[in-house]
């Protein structure tokens, strides 16, 4: 666990070095009303590779903490149970991707998904932010604090809600009737497949 969680640590760190953007203004620029503003440069090269570093950052720690959290914390880390943990979370992105791919051509441009996918990564990053820092906890700590670390988590992942509908506002607010792209997009995007990820992260756990 100690070297994921090193891996992890050096892959925030390097993303950040090569961002043009400081860290701090990154979450100034999540709440703008510009909808160009990203936490990602605009070199595309750049993007590109700062996308990458924080969706594998990202994929990895919710599997890491899909794991702490379904499986006996006791027990020996398991390399294969959690590249198990890793196989379903990245399968969960690519169906989100597919489906955000129908719906971009049914409702959307190319433009206002584009800025979907961009809030989306940024609430993304920030989220997982704090589940590494809860995954350092649950392993570490010396305190039996499962109930108020599975709280924790509830309510950082309910905040990550609660901050893409933000944006998802930013976008949609000038038009009263793309609200209910704002529900079509949630429903469709976000609740429904979190809600299916913990279902399989628990049947995981449960055949180990």
């Amino acid at each position: 666990v100690f070297l994921l969680l090193l891996f992890l640590f050096a892959i925030i760190v390097v993303s950040f070095i090569r961002s043009i953007i400081p860290p701090w203004q990154n979450i100034t620029n999540y709440f703008s009303s510009n909808n160009r503003t990203s936490i990602f440069s605009k070199t595309s090269i750049d993007s590109f590779e700062q996308k990458i570093y924080f969706f594998t950052f990202s994929s990895l720690t919710i599997a890491l903490i899909g794991y702490l959290l379904f499986c006996n914390q006791k027990s020996e880390f398991s390399a294969f149970t959690y590249s198990k943990y890793l196989g379903i979370t990245l399968i969960f992105f690519a169906i989100k991707f597919i489906l955000s791919k129908i719906i971009e051509f049914v409702f959307f441009d190319k433009n206002t998904m584009r800025l979907l996918i961009d809030g989306y990564l940024n609430m993304l990053t920030l989220v997982s932010a704090g589940l590494y820092l809860i995954a350092i906890i649950q392993v570490y700590a010396k305190f039996d604090g499962t109930q108020i670390i599975n709280l924790t988590t509830l309510i950082l992942l309910i905040l990550g809600l609660l901050l893409f509908s933000v944006r998802l506002l930013q976008i949609f607010l000038h038009k009263f009737a793309d609200s209910l792209y704002i529900m079509l997009y949630l429903c469709t995007l976000e609740i429904l497949p979190v809600l299916l990820l913990i279902q399989v992260f628990r049947k995981i756990a449960i055949n180990v």
